[in-house]
């Protein structure tokens, strides 16, 4: 099946969440007021080289979570408010890697922006991501530390 071009995400008093296998258009709207919206985009497709998305957040919040493989851009600001992202480094240094693009404004509200997965210090002390552990790992990763 083919995703459309763009999408808009309205939570007005209310709830949106969109996680799982799901298409994931160019562009993205989302505005939620006295809501709150979390966009997953984990386990999702990326039907576009540059995924834009725009937030816009009064007296509610915007969640948009990414996999570790994209790239992360995020700008905006907020009044009375915060714009923030949760990265440690930057989601893929990869210049090839797909790009997701944050962009928006929270008036008395929040959005926030992150990358899935656990990080640890790599080689050269810069963080990386670390693929998910299966139940046997567990044990050992808990006795290493």
């Amino acid at each position: 099946s083919r995703a459309p071009r763009r999408r808009s995400f309205l939570a007005l008093m209310s709830g949106v969440v969109r996680r799982g296998n799901w298409l994931v258009p160019a562009r993205i709207q989302a505005f939620a007021c006295m809501g709150g919206i979390e966009l997953d985009l984990t386990e999702a497709t990326l039907t576009a080289p540059v995924t834009e998305i725009f937030a816009l957040a009064v007296m509610g919040g915007v969640v948009v979570k990414v996999p570790a493989h994209v790239r992360l851009e995020s700008d905006g600001f907020a009044i009375m408010g915060g714009f923030e992202d949760q990265l440690v480094e930057p989601a893929s240094r990869d210049p090839n890697a797909p790009v997701v693009r944050v962009r928006g404004f929270a008036l008395m509200g929040g959005v926030e922006t992150k990358a899935s997965g656990r990080w640890e210090m790599g080689a050269r002390g810069a963080p990386v991501p670390v693929p998910c552990a299966r139940i046997s790992d567990l044990g050992s990763r808990i006795s290493d530390l």
